[in-house]
């Protein structure tokens, strides 16, 4: 978590220039949190739940047997 020890205004400008270098760069950002307003400013999510990855925030879509990703949550 980028920000998991910092004080919410510190921790929103660390946010603000991950972002942003994000989008200077073209590139991808992986963030890893458990703060669900942060993931809803992602254009893709994974959530882990009881040890399985699904590929959307409500969890039905159940993605731990995809190849590249089986085995990495458990």
């Amino acid at each position: 978590e980028p920000t998991g020890n910092l004080d919410s205004d510190t921790g929103d400008q660390i946010i603000d220039l991950l972002f942003a270098t994000r989008s200077h760069r073209s590139t991808t950002l992986l963030l890893v949190t458990h703060d669900p307003a942060l993931a809803r400013l992602c254009d893709n999510t994974v959530t882990m739940r009881d040890g399985h990855l699904s590929a959307d925030a409500d969890g039905d879509a159940d993605i731990s047997a995809e190849p590249s990703l089986a085995g990495s949550g458990r």
